[in-house]
């Protein structure tokens, strides 16, 4: 392999990843979409040689240990997020449309269908799909522990910001692999769908520790970037911060990045 930067993107959903990975298409033959549950083990054992000329990973199912395949080169991490109010958003306006597509139109309001969902959404999809992290560890962990071991994996990353950011990004990756800079935006919702403002603060108090990874994260961009130092709901976070998640985290962050 060469020594070119190798890409990941877990595609957390609703945050600007089917813009990227439709943009990086363009280069099929420098990548990867990892996309069913099923596919995810085949990036961890494949050989060396099969992706000799694959440079950028993303996906709903993309695990972090696949970076064990390119020990020796740059890995650039990338991490797209959205606050909780915005997700739930524009997930229940797509889910409308989409059902409307099958003609199987969705009748359901949305307080029962956000019943229906996990709160957390995005810190539950980073710790299980991408960290890999075992639901029972994921479950011992209050929410200033996932916040703190979740900033500490950010930390690392390459570009972590809002999906607003999204072209600023891509403009850094088109550059890169010497792509067109025309971006056609995908899952952009064109529903004239408002929620109210009880729903809205409803969905913040649901789930602080999504909005306080948003919070801190959002604007960061590149690496070394600022981050914000406190969030609503949770305690400030800094790159020293030791409380009694600290023993816990470290052995599972041993594990994961292991």
């Amino acid at each position: 392999m060469g020594s070119a930067a190798v890409y990941f993107l877990p595609h957390v959903p609703k945050c600007a990843g089917s813009t990227i990975i439709n943009h990086m298409r363009l280069h099929r033959d420098q990548v990867v979409i990892i996309t069913e549950k099923s596919q995810r083990h085949s990036v961890d054992i494949s050989e060396r040689s099969t992706l000799e000329n694959v440079r950028f990973f993303a996906g709903h199912y993309l695990p972090r240990t696949a970076v064990k395949i390119f020990l020796g080169q740059e890995i650039r991490e990338i991490g797209l997020l959205r606050d909780p109010v915005g997700y739930f958003q524009s997930l229940y306006a797509f889910n409308i449309r989409t059902s409307a597509r099958r003609d199987r139109a969705m009748t359901m309001d949305f307080d029962f269908w956000y019943r229906c969902h996990r709160k957390n959404p995005i810190s539950h999809f980073l710790l299980s799909r991408y960290f890999r992290m075992p639901a029972v560890q994921e479950l011992l962990m209050s929410q200033n522990q996932t916040l703190d071991f979740l900033s500490r994996q950010l930390d690392r990353f390459w570009f972590v910001g809002s999906y607003r950011h999204c072209n600023l990004l891509l403009d850094a990756l088109s550059e890169e692999f010497q792509i067109g800079h025309a971006v056609e935006d995908k899952n952009v919702s064109r529903d004239n769908f408002v929620l109210s403002r009880r729903r809205r603060d409803m969905i913040r108090d649901d789930n602080r520790l999504d909005q306080a990874l948003y919070e801190i994260w959002a604007d960061r961009c590149w690496r070394g970037g600022n981050v914000a130092r406190s969030a609503v709901g949770l305690s400030s976070w800094n790159r020293k911060m030791v409380d009694e998640a600290s023993v816990c985290v470290a052995r599972i962050e041993r594990h994961l990045i292991a």
